[in-house]
């Protein structure tokens, strides 16, 4: 985004990390800023959404990309089910409604949530993290909608296991997950679109997850047809 030259306001728990990547940006002749903030606390977002726009007076772009994972469907604590949700689901909901509020006003604007593929499968183990995910998918599947006609755009975008920090300990290795070039690219392809084009969605399989289930759903159906022979 900085080097496509946008000021970039840069919005996570850890500011040493934030600035981190400030410091990265304006080394390569980039504008960013840091705002501290848990976003699972709803009135402290507005008040951070509100502190941005009082700064630039607007918001083009919003890359609601905060997120946890953690294991568990019936075993996990009650504690890591109420942060899974209040982070992957009602954070990134207070981030957009928060933001779509100036967007409205200003009639324009881009909107891309970061969901995920267990947000349109789930699998063993992954309950409550692809219940967040799913839930993520609904409300953008309605902002999408709801947004259109004020010349906002919504896309929600649901890639497999991308090759980040979170998932250092997947037993894939990172070569064969998607890469965080993967998501730019596709990020840079949202923001090349003419304004009478709108992708409400965009699904994005690790080809390594995708061939084993492939492999293994073709299995079943040629012995099931052996089966009924």
């Amino acid at each position: 985004m900085a080097r496509q030259n946008y000021h970039v306001v840069l919005i996570g728990r850890s500011i040493a990390r934030l600035e981190n990547v400030k410091n990265e940006i304006e080394n390569t002749h980039g504008f960013a800023s840091c705002y501290s903030l848990d976003i699972s606390n709803a009135e402290d977002v507005k008040k951070c959404i509100d502190a941005v726009v009082k700064v630039f007076c607007r918001i083009d772009v919003l890359f609601n990309n905060a997120g946890i994972v953690k294991l568990g469907t019936t075993n996990i604590h009650s504690n890591e089910i109420n942060e899974i949700i209040q982070i992957n689901f009602l954070g990134a909901i207070y981030v957009a409604n928060a933001v779509a509020t100036f967007m409205k006003q200003q009639r324009s604007g881009y909107i891309i949530n970061i969901s995920s593929m267990a947000g349109k499968r789930a699998l063993p183990v992954t309950g409550i993290y692809s219940a967040s995910k799913y839930g993520l998918v609904g409300y953008a599947e309605a902002l999408f909608k709801e947004l259109l006609s004020y010349g906002i755009k919504v896309t929600t975008i649901c890639p497999g296991t991308v090759a980040t920090d979170m998932t250092k300990n997947v037993y894939l290795s990172d070569k064969l997950m998607i890469q965080t070039s993967d998501i730019v690219d596709t990020v840079r392809f949202l923001l090349s679109l003419g304004n009478t084009a709108a992708i409400q969605e965009i699904l994005i399989q690790c080809t390594e997850f995708a061939s084993k289930e492939i492999e293994a759903v073709t299995e079943k159906f040629f012995s099931d047809i052996e089966c009924n022979l």
